[in-house]
């Protein structure tokens, strides 16, 4: 049995993990939100598996290979314009 979450499920679950402000939640059924925030909760439940120890490692190297290359001195020869950094 497959049960699929309201638009007001969605909005409470969206204010919980978000910790949208209380204006926000005088739209929600205060019954949804709790509800929503039993389910929330049952993920405490769960292990928390620690991250592996070359996490670092590989998330400097992931964002080194998709740096965007700054330009260089040399790129006024292209007519690159430093003024566009500012």
């Amino acid at each position: 049995m497959s049960k699929k979450l309201s638009d007001e499920d969605r909005r409470a679950i969206d204010m919980l993990l978000n910790r949208a402000n209380e204006a926000k939640a005088g739209r929600i059924s205060p019954r949804r939100i709790a509800a929503a925030a039993k389910i929330l909760s049952a993920l405490d439940a769960y292990p928390t598996p620690e991250p592996s120890k070359d996490l670092v490692e590989r998330t400097l190297r992931h964002i080194d290979r998709a740096a965007i290359p700054l330009p260089t001195p040399d790129d006024s020869i292209t007519g690159f314009d430093p003024g566009l950094l500012a």
